[in-house]
């Protein structure tokens, strides 16, 4: 009997196992793949040169985020992928407080075009001042768009942490600024 009772035992619990995987597994299907960096690995790169400065953050999964300044040349912005998830179209850009910082609302940028080369994003000079200003208020810029494999949402998100140490803006005229 004993016996009995332990197969009959091991059965229903194979059966509640069975049944509940798919329900416990239905919430991280929907769920988008996220890249960013966290507080531990968040770092930002400086190369500059007497023609170009480039403020490099690397995006772990994802690629690299670029701010660029070439000489005579405006303030530029992209992300770098390595692997291309987001499928090619419009996606959108908002700039969003952190974990850490609950309560404060997402403010949308609009929306950006989303390539299907290793340089999935390429932001204009406006837009590239916006996200580098969100970056130094100790917000976190995030691009979203669906992948091309399976139409679920990519979220690539640009860590604020250690940026301000990097980024120095320098009155180029009396009326602009430039990143150097």
């Amino acid at each position: 009997m004993a016996r009995t009772m332990g197969f009959r035992l091991g059965k229903r619990l194979n059966t509640l196992l069975a049944c509940s995987l798919p329900v416990l597994l239905l919430p991280a299907a929907g769920q988008a793949a996220s890249y960013g960096a966290g507080i531990e690995n968040s770092q930002w790169y400086l190369a500059e040169s007497v023609f170009e400065c480039r403020l490099v953050h690397e995006v772990p999964g994802y690629g690299r985020a670029v701010f660029n300044h070439r000489a005579g040349e405006s303030l530029s912005f992209f992300l770098e992928s390595d692997s291309t998830p987001m499928r090619p179209g419009r996606g959108s850009l908002v700039v969003e407080a952190p974990a850490w910082r609950p309560g404060v609302a997402p403010k949308p940028l609009g929306t950006v075009n989303v390539s299907d080369d290793r340089r999935q994003v390429s932001l204009d000079t406006r837009q590239a001042f916006v996200v580098a200003h969100g970056l130094l208020e100790g917000m976190r810029p995030t691009v979203t768009r669906e992948s091309w494999f399976d139409g679920r949402p990519v979220r690539v998100q640009v860590s604020n942490i250690n940026f301000a140490g990097e980024y120095v803006v320098a009155p180029a005229k009396p009326d602009t600024t430039s990143f150097v």
